[in-house]
Formats: structure tokens, sequence, C-alpha cells
């Protein structure tokens, strides 16, 4: 070949390159916007998915959450209270209860204590019902009379919505619902936080019983100083106070009583 043809080889060359590397960008094009595409369509089945876990229990192995619960009379929806009304609610109960009183349930009965403090002691724990088992024994309980009129009737109930699974408290609503006792559902990691508030661990529910008309002083002695019952006595009777101011509190932070949706 001859010096001015080799140029024109290059050239040609240089065209067919250019030629045969313009397709390659196309198909990297179409493939990005092939794997594209999918995404979307994934996305949008996940939306649906959602949409149709919302549905209402109809059975109480379908419980999902306090919030609303399965019932033979159909879902009861409990609605749940706000972060700061949940501080408030649970300051107030250390403030006017644990602190005001010395109240503890991690309280060590081995350790000597004044006659004053057992009786505080037992006057809070008369009125104050801490447990699955013994708040369903005292809802039981409330159903020997009339659901509205029974003297045994708790005055509110707090549940903690953390608890899992929450088929273990899923009765407590529809109870509650059908003696017409009011629930404060506390957000959160509330079951540690109403356990601290009490002195102890964990605490999944709770509920407080109106006051007690019978008193540990009439069963004691009558041996006994007067001037000491009387001092046991306005002890006692501070203790309850400080128990129905707390309850008048916790019920004006109730949103609303327990409804059956339809």
């Amino acid at each position: 070949y001859s010096k001015q043809h080799i140029p024109h080889t290059k050239q040609t060359m240089k065209n067919h390159s250019l030629s045969t590397t313009t397709p390659r960008s196309n198909k990297r094009k179409s493939s990005i916007t092939a794997t594209t595409t999918p995404s979307t369509n994934n996305k949008t089945k996940k939306k649906k998915s959602k949409k149709k876990s919302e549905t209402l229990p109809t059975k109480i192995i379908e419980n999902e959450s306090l919030h609303c619960v399965a019932s033979p009379y159909g879902p009861i929806t409990t609605p749940v209270l706000s972060t700061s009304e949940k501080a408030d609610v649970l300051q107030r109960l250390e403030s006017d209860i644990t602190q005001r009183f010395r109240f503890s349930l991690s309280r060590n009965k081995t350790l000597s204590q004044t006659k004053q403090e057992d009786a505080v002691f037992d006057t809070i724990k008369q009125r104050l019902i801490v447990g699955t088992n013994q708040c369903t024994k005292a809802l039981e309980a409330a159903f020997t009379t009339t659901a509205t009129q029974s003297p045994n009737k708790p005055s509110v109930i707090f549940l903690a919505r953390d608890v899992r699974p929450p088929t273990i408290l899923a009765h407590i609503p529809i109870m509650a619902q059908q003696l017409q006792i009011p629930i404060l559902l506390l957000p959160g990691k509330s079951s540690v936080e109403m356990g601290r508030a009490l002195g102890t661990k964990t605490i999944a529910v709770l509920l407080f019983l109106p006051t007690t008309t019978t008193s540990t002083i009439a069963t004691q002695e009558e041996e006994k100083d007067e001037q000491e019952v009387k001092i046991l006595s306005k002890q006692m009777d501070r203790c309850q106070k400080g128990i129905n101011s707390f309850i008048e509190f916790a019920l004006s932070k109730v949103p609303s009583p327990p409804a059956v949706t339809a």
C-alpha cells in the first residue's frame, strides 16, 4: 500500500469504531430503564400491602395492638395518650403517692418499719392493684353486683401499650367496656416507666379501687393508746385524700371511654 492510502484506512477504522460504539450506549440506557421500572412496581405493591394490614381485628389472634382489640361485641378501640400527657400522669403518680408517702412496691418487709409507715403502705395496697392476674380478679369481682353501681368497681385503669404479645391484656379493655371503666393507654416504654414510678421493674397494668370503708385500725387490739390511734387515722385519711386527688387528675386526662367500632 502507498503512504497516501494509509491515512485513509485509519479514518475509515475510526468511523467504523464510532458507528459500532453508539449502539452499546443505547443498550445500557435500555437496560437501566428496564431495571428501574420493576422497583416502582414493588413500591406500589408495598403500599397496597400496608393498607391491607390496617384492617380491624375480628379474632383474638389478630390483635396487633391494645389500641384496637377484637371482642364478641366488635373491635374495641382505646385512644392512646400523648407523650406529654403520659409524662404528666406518671410525674403526678410519683409525686403524689411514691414520694409523698414513701411508697414502693419493692419494699423490704424484713426491715423494721414504723406503725405509720405500715398503715400507709397497707392503705395504698388496698386501693392499688398491680399485675395482670390481680387486675383481672378485681374486674371479675366487680361483676358480682350491678356493673354501673358496684362498690368494688375500679375507678381507672392504666395499660402499657408496649406489652408483647398484646393478647395477654386484650381481655381487660373488653371487661372495662362492659363495666364502663375509663382506661389510660400509655404509649412508648410505659411498662418500664410505670414500674420506675412505683419502685419496681415493670408494670403491664394497674388500677385503682374506690375508697375503702373498712379500716385496718378497727381490727387492732383495744389496749392501744388512743392518741396513737388518732395519729394513725389522720395519716390514713391523708393517704386516702392523696389517692383520690390523683384519680381525679388521671380521669381528667382520659381522652374518651372505650368505644365499640362497627
